[in-house]
């Protein structure tokens, strides 16, 4: 997964009688100096809901481990040798990484040409309901639809990421915006809008 232009990957491994879950920074190693600090807590989740987890404060840099984070439970705590993994991280602060360099838009240059607002966090979107709904049956129906969204200037969008959806609204008007680092958690929002059309971007 890419997370504010930095890979990140969730690894885990068995040693001895315990199972081991860490949090990897893919971020390349090279000599530019560039360091990202995170805290959060790493949870195992069994089949019956019992859990535990471990907090943690990481700070990966330039010549730093690639993981740096560990949580381990014992195997015997396992149910038919299934668990379920979940992170919560959040970035504190970072440097000398860039986000990636935005395709198009959808700041107050496109105000004009815009009729509703998109909220993500404090970031904001000017977009065109009647785009926005050809393209997306979503938003057709909460744009366009009966819903008090379709009455409204600005519409907040909850638990989506603001980078990852730039990069989606990019795809939306056939933009080159999909890379390897950002097409699966484009696909996520392809998937959850039903945007047919950014769906044959991403095959």
């Amino acid at each position: 997964m890419n997370r504010f232009n930095i890979p990140w990957q969730i690894g885990f491994y068995r040693e001895m009688d315990l199972f081991v879950v860490h949090l990897i920074c893919c971020q390349p190693r090279t000599d530019k100096i560039w360091t990202v600090a995170t805290k959060g807590t790493i949870k195992t989740i069994l089949t019956n809901g019992a859990f535990s987890f471990t907090p943690f404060q990481f700070t990966a840099a330039n010549d730093s481990q690639y993981g740096g984070t560990a949580h381990s439970s014992h195997i015997s705590h396992l149910i038919d040798d299934t668990f379920i993994i979940e992170l919560d991280v959040t970035i504190d602060s970072m440097a000398g990484i860039e986000k990636p360099e935005k395709i198009r838009s959808f700041g107050v240059e496109a105000e004009e040409l815009s009729d509703v607002v998109l909220k993500i966090d404090e970031e904001k979107f000017h977009v065109s309901k009647m785009y926005l709904a050809a393209q997306s049956t979503y938003f057709k129906s909460l744009l366009m639809g009966k819903f008090e969204e379709g009455k409204k200037r600005v519409v907040e969008l909850k638990d989506i990421n603001p980078d990852n959806f730039q990069v989606f609204l990019e795809s939306l008007y056939v933009d080159k915006t999909l890379t390897d680092s950002n097409i699966e958690d484009v696909l996520k929002l392809v998937e959850l809008y039903d945007a047919k059309n950014a769906a044959r971007l991403c095959e």
